[in-house]
């Protein structure tokens, strides 16, 4: 399927299909004088048979989120200064989240900018691929260092998905879950009967569909996340937290962190709208592993809720919050509010799950 963003100037296809990758990256590279191929080394351990007959040299980067450093972003960078890259080259990433982030951030700062490709091989990346977001970590956060910079197109070939484990695939699904969230109260039930105690990786394509359509209607509104854009961060507050303290995966965290996100929402709305229990049952009915979050104190994640890059007001923290399916609002809590919902929600969860 093929998939266009609706900007102004500047719009670009997402591809999603089997066998997407020969399919289509030649007709882009084509145009170019030089392509530089940034590859997450275990993508291309596990995948020569498809990468070879694709790819030449690549710059192989190590894999998932250890890649998003400012030493690797500057390694990077030398070696495709001292392989000859010019301002009309191209960069083709091919990896998960994590490549594209890197390999988007140094396509849009090296030489003021070059034009680049994402190829993403997880469906975590679904996400992060689409509505050029670009960013490295530092030890204090996550996704600090950044900019704004859309890719010449996004290929996902779902071919890549087979070798994905559960984990991996459970966290890319925490995504389009949100996604449906963020749609209504019966998307979400659809996903929950066509990945019913487990993802069906066969249907994936059509709820992935789903939640690039989402992502691109509030892209299209906010590219700059100065408004509605914000709205795709739900489930991130804590979950950006509990994934740097407890060293989850990102979609795993962010599971815990929508149901975190649902309970303050039905506390504010005074009134149970979002049924939590249920949704709680599903994600470990699904492989949520919600041991990895016991007895995790308060105080441990409170140095990343303070440092969350949506925050605007010192000592105070900013989530997501639904008033009804499909209907979201940024709201500054305090950091009391937020440990005493803390306490209550954890408290649920271990009497109801």
């Amino acid at each position: 399927m093929k998939i266009s963003t609706d900007y102004k100037t500047d719009n670009y296809n997402i591809y999603v299909e089997d066998n997407a990758l020969n399919k289509y990256l030649t007709e882009y590279t084509a145009r170019y004088s030089s392509v530089f191929y940034l590859v997450d080394s275990h993508v291309y351990q596990l995948h020569q048979d498809i990468l070879l007959s694709s790819i030449d040299a690549p710059i192989l980067l190590s894999p998932g989120e250890s890649c998003k450093t400012v030493e690797s972003y500057a390694r990077t960078i030398e070696e495709l200064i001292e392989r000859g890259i010019k301002r009309n080259s191209l960069i083709v990433a091919i990896g998960g989240g994590a490549t594209g982030d890197l390999a988007g951030f140094i396509a849009a700062t090296i030489l003021r900018g070059v034009d680049y490709i994402h190829v993403p091989t997880t469906v975590l990346a679904h996400d992060s691929a689409v509505g050029g977001k670009t960013a490295i970590n530092v030890p204090s956060g996550k996704n600090l260092i950044g900019s704004f910079y859309r890719p010449q197109c996004v290929i996902m070939d779902t071919l890549f998905f087979n070798t994905l484990p559960d984990d991996e695939l459970l966290s890319g699904y925490a995504e389009v879950f949100k996604h449906a969230m963020l749609n209504s109260e019966e998307e979400a039930d659809r996903l929950m009967t066509l990945h019913n105690k487990a993802i069906d990786i066969d249907r994936l394509s059509e709820s992935i569909e789903m939640g690039i359509k989402t992502k691109l209607r509030f892209v299209n509104k906010d590219e700059h996340e100065s408004n509605e854009r914000r709205y795709l961060n739900l489930g991130h507050t804590l979950g950006h937290a509990l994934e740097l303290n407890n060293k989850l995966f990102h979609g795993h965290a962010v599971m815990f962190g929508m149901l975190y996100a649902l309970y303050v929402s039905n506390q504010l709305n005074q009134k149970d709208i979002f049924d939590v229990s249920r949704y709680a049952t599903y994600f470990q009915s699904i492989g949520l592993d919600f041991s990895k979050i016991e007895d995790t104190a308060f105080e441990d994640l409170l140095k990343y809720l303070l440092k969350d890059k949506k925050n605007t007001t010192e000592n105070l923290i900013s989530f997501v919050l639904l008033s009804n399916y499909g209907e979201c609002y940024v709201k500054d809590l305090s950091i009391e509010e937020v440990k005493k919902y803390y306490t209550t929600f954890n408290e649920m969860l271990i009497k109801d799950v």
